[in-house]
């Protein structure tokens, strides 16, 4: 009789919801007709740099990142800065974000030239992953561009799923030694016999 692949075993369990959860994190769709943002970050020194690329007919004046455990962020010169939850005594620690705005759509990025943004981060290291890096243009237009890698903070379903994936390794490990053990006493009441 058939059983869905969820009812057969803890360890199927696990990886299906794995699956699931990796579908819907790669299901955003990148809105990279108006702009495309290549980098993340750079192994050498733990900061990160990106490049944006406009596409667009109209210049980018404002760009926004998401971040966790920044101090820095480096924007174009003449570009003015607002941050929330840089990493500095007494503030708290919790997700931010970094957001560059053009003195002027003539100082911003204009189309078809790139611009370049950097974060540093404290010397706490923040999870490595993605997230969706927010652009307004001169002519009012906007784009999400997702996929971005940036500083994360963790989510929280990271703690309970690598508990529950180390309880399920525990439990195999568990479930195979008593199956050895139950087979091995077998064996031995076979041998007396």
């Amino acid at each position: 009789m058939f059983q869905p692949l969820f009812a057969r075993s803890p360890l199927a369990s696990a990886i299906a919801v794995a699956v699931l959860l990796a579908a819907a994190a790669t299901a955003d769709a990148q809105d990279n007709t108006k702009a495309t943002i290549d980098g993340g970050l750079q192994l050498s020194d733990g900061s990160y740099a990106w490049t944006v690329t406009n596409l667009h007919t109209a210049p980018i004046v404002e760009i926004t990142f998401p971040h966790y455990l920044a101090d820095q962020f480096h924007v174009p010169k003449g570009w003015k800065q607002e941050t929330t939850y840089l990493v500095n005594v007494g503030v708290e620690e919790r997700p931010g974000i970094c957001k560059a705005i053009a003195p002027s759509p003539d100082a911003g990025i204009a189309p078809k030239t790139k611009g370049s943004f950097g974060m540093r981060l404290s010397r706490k290291r923040a999870p490595r992953g993605s997230g969706t890096v927010n652009i307004r243009f001169a002519d009012g237009t906007t784009a999400a561009i997702a996929n971005v890698e940036l500083p994360v903070a963790p989510s929280n379903l990271e703690a309970p799923m690598m508990i529950g994936g180390f309880g399920t390794v525990l439990l195999i490990f568990i479930l195979a030694r008593r199956k050895r053990r139950k087979r091995a006493e077998e064996e031995a009441a076979a041998v007396e016999e």
